[in-house]
């Protein structure tokens, strides 16, 4: 088959198969009526012609297929912890991942995963692998491109005119659930997350406290600093807490700081902003 056709049935899969925890939050705000029904339809059919869309324009033939199989391995991943956790690859998720270790990796197996690996990553892969292509000009793999782009540009504007009053609320009032399309969001947080990284103009860093000295009167003293960067405060026994959740911290003799505030949930951003002299609101 042409290699757009490969991508358009792909772009299917991804619908079908990967994307349950989107359509579940919006069938929360667009409960499967008659009257919601046709624009149910067609947000799934905006959904595939966008994915179709996105994969047509950075893909050529010498390597869609490993592009597919590397994008059907990641989305079936994403598909796990969306559909099990909740959770959304954003920016500061791949920032996360990226700094990740081993150990922290390793607790997140489990069976399931290995499931979602076998039916969404590994059966498709094969399958999309096996799929003979077909062999023709440059000039005409070129116009079939051209005009899968057309098609899918002219799907997207249809569905959107013929029911732009549900499409302009969904756009404006309930942005979070495109947050869950899945390969789509976390293709642009990848995309947000390298701009940010490698083309912004990084802040140069700037030594703090280069007059504090160390008093030296022939006892050397051990300090450990215990930063819970991404733990509640409130649910420290430490800080009244009524269950005792730090029962050998608190036999050691320490100095407990109360009034600490994190500047984020996760430890990529919390732990260099609590270190700078910037503060939470320009970090």
């Amino acid at each position: 088959m042409p290699y757009t056709r490969l991508i358009a049935l792909v772009s299917l899969l991804f619908v079908l198969f990967y994307n349950y925890r989107f359509f579940h939050e919006t069938l929360k705000v667009y409960p499967p009526t008659m009257q919601n029904l046709p624009f149910l339809v067609s947000l799934a059919a905006m959904l595939w012609a966008f994915i179709a869309l996105l994969l047509t324009l950075v893909s050529a033939k010498v390597y869609v297929k490993y592009l597919l199989i590397l994008i059907t391995l990641i989305a079936s991943v994403v598909a796990y912890f969306a559909d099990n956790y909740s959770i959304v690859i954003d920016r500061e998720m791949i920032r996360n991942l990226i700094q990740t270790n081993p150990a922290e990796a390793g607790d997140l197996l489990s069976p399931k995963l290995f499931a979602y690996l076998l039916l969404l990553s590994l059966f498709p892969s094969w399958l999309i692998w096996r799929i003979p292509l077909y062999k023709e000009p440059l000039g005409r793999t070129l116009r079939r491109k051209a005009i899968a782009i057309l098609f899918y540009l002219g799907l997207i504007l249809l569905l959107f005119f013929a029911s732009s009053a549900y499409f302009v609320g969904f756009f404006r009032n309930h942005i979070p659930l495109r947050y869950h399309t899945n390969p789509t969001y976390w293709l642009y947080s990848l995309g947000d997350y390298l701009h940010a990284r490698f083309f912004k103009a990084s802040t140069k860093l700037q030594p703090i406290g280069t007059d504090a000295t160390i008093e030296r009167n022939g006892t050397k003293r051990l300090v450990i600093m215990v930063v819970g960067e991404a733990a509640r405060a409130d649910h420290f026994s430490l800080n009244g807490y009524k269950k005792e959740t730090n029962p050998l911290l608190a036999k050691e003799a320490i100095i407990n700081l109360l009034q600490m505030y994190s500047c984020g949930t996760s430890t990529a951003v919390s732990v260099p902003c609590l270190f700078s002299p910037y503060g939470r609101s320009e970090f």
